[in-house]
């Protein structure tokens, strides 16, 4: 099963990489982020608003965090 590439982030680097189709210049608000992840089956994604947007949007969503996360993501908390 074939796989393609979509970046939504404006200045993305790889950008320049042919497997990557670039939809920034497409998206000037919100709603059309939306319309984008919507279509998407799964979003890749650091801790941004897309991930969080992807998210609310219910699409399948994997957030990229950092080996020590920070103090938000509540690692330390009890109950």
């Amino acid at each position: 099963m074939p796989v393609q590439w979509y970046t939504l982030l404006p200045r993305f680097i790889l950008r320049q990489c042919k497997k990557f189709v670039d939809l920034a210049p497409l998206l000037t608000d919100f709603a059309e982020t939306a319309a984008a992840l919507s279509a998407l089956d799964l979003v890749i994604a650091v801790d941004t608003s897309v991930a969080h947007l992807a998210g609310a949007l219910g699409r399948p969503t994997w957030v990229l965090l950092p080996f020590a996360p920070d103090w938000r993501w509540l690692l330390e908390r009890s109950g």
